[in-house]
């Protein structure tokens, strides 16, 4: 590599440098940055190894750069994110690790960023900056857990097989643009995004293999430009959207959607449970079609109830206190409005539709359970029922 390197500078207002698929070995020379007029290079598919030279940060004529499937390590240098011209990073398939260089995202120019099956970690940097931004490739890394800031100009998104977990932000159904989204393999957890199936350019959408949960709806609307949906092994409820059927691949196993198909979907017990495991407030339709007018209910009550409770609580450890013991024995240590008997865990889950979970500044942990026109607020201490 490096005497071949050497023949190459004598050529010293080349712009264009394509070496893929060569069966080059060994480390880059530094040396290659002699070129200082090159706009683009491209040295993928070779056996490449060692890091990044430093002496490419003097290409200020970069405009593309693309190592991709070699054997490149290391940490990526804080001075790709210097280059002032650079339009296309590719990186894929080496053995990068570290985390990403804020720097990167001074690269106003960028249009490519493609970093997949490295070994890079920890959080994204803030790439709302990079507004030409159109394909972003970190596929099959490290990277979590909050969901990249990104511009609104991209065409492709594919953050799957990584550790991202919390939910998708509101600002991601302002993608007009975006053709392919993939999110799968990952943690992420919440309400699935209905409008992400709205998305008027999305011709692929795969969030398979995560935990989102909400309800699907059969009038759900769909973009018309939809070609391959993947909703499977989530904790979806509710009915596949109609404008799905006519779609040419639609995959919805592993959730507990009402197909007619009990072989490749769980009960929905199982996904209300699963919900509550990982924090998430599930969805679940309200019988009588009253659901939204509970949820209204719950949230006007839920503030004014916690406070309540506090002071309740205060009264009632006052009492207590100052109580003799058999007096205190004769009452419950529960106060209770309505009937309660069913209890916290088992019967509760099964028939509870929505659950909420706080503590208290007095260190008692509450609960507040949705059931079909009914708010239960729990602690250990007390239960109040607000119909």
């Amino acid at each position: 590599m490096e005497s071949f390197v050497t023949t190459l500078v004598s050529l010293p207002t080349l712009k264009v440098l394509t070496l893929s698929s060569l069966g080059l070995w060994g480390s880059l020379p530094g040396k290659i940055a002699r070129l200082s007029y090159l706009e683009i290079l491209n040295i993928s598919s070779n056996f490449l190894y060692d890091t990044i030279p430093g002496e490419l940060s003097s290409l200020s004529t970069l405009q593309s750069l693309a190592l991709d499937d070699n054997m490149f390590a290391g940490e990526l240098p804080h001075w790709l994110g210097s280059l002032p011209v650079l339009s296309v990073l590719s990186l894929r398939k080496n053995m990068f690790n570290g985390t990403l260089p804020d720097s990167l995202s001074n690269l106003e120019n960028l249009r490519v960023l493609s970093l997949s099956h490295n070994y890079f970690r920890g959080e994204v940097p803030d790439f709302s900056r990079l507004t030409n931004l159109q394909v972003l490739d970190l596929e099959d890394n490290d990277f979590g857990t909050e969901f990249p800031q990104l511009g609104n100009k991209l065409v492709t998104l594919i953050l799957s097989k990584n550790k991202f977990r919390d939910g998708l932000p509101t600002e991601i159904s302002s993608y007009y643009q975006l053709e392919r989204l993939d999110l799968s393999n990952n943690n992420f957890v919440g309400p699935f995004p209905l409008c992400l199936l709205a998305l008027p350019s999305v011709t692929y959408l795969n969030v398979g293999s995560n935990k989102f949960t909400g309800m699907l709806f059969e009038n759900q609307s769909c973009s018309g430009e939809l070609k391959f949906v993947d909703l499977s092994f989530n904790l979806l409820t509710g009915h596949l959207p109609k404008c799905l059927h006519s779609k040419k691949t639609v995959i919805s196993d592993g959730n507990c959607l009402e197909t007619g198909d009990d072989q490749s979907q769980k009960p929905v017990s199982f996904c209300r449970n699963e919900a509550l495991a990982v924090g998430v407030i599930p969805h679940m339709k309200n019988r009588e079609g009253r659901s939204s007018k509970a949820a209204i209910i719950a949230l006007g009550v839920i503030g004014g109830v916690v406070g309540g409770i506090a002071l309740v609580t205060l009264i009632f450890l006052l009492v207590r206190k100052v109580s003799a013991s058999k007096e205190i024995k004769k009452y419950p240590t529960r106060l209770i409005l309505e009937d309660a008997s069913t209890g916290y865990p088992s019967k509760l889950l099964q028939d509870a539709s929505k659950v909420l979970q706080f503590h208290l500044p007095s260190s008692m942990f509450a609960s507040a359970l949705l059931f079909d026109d009914t708010i239960s607020i729990e602690t250990e201490r007390m239960t109040l029922l607000c119909s």
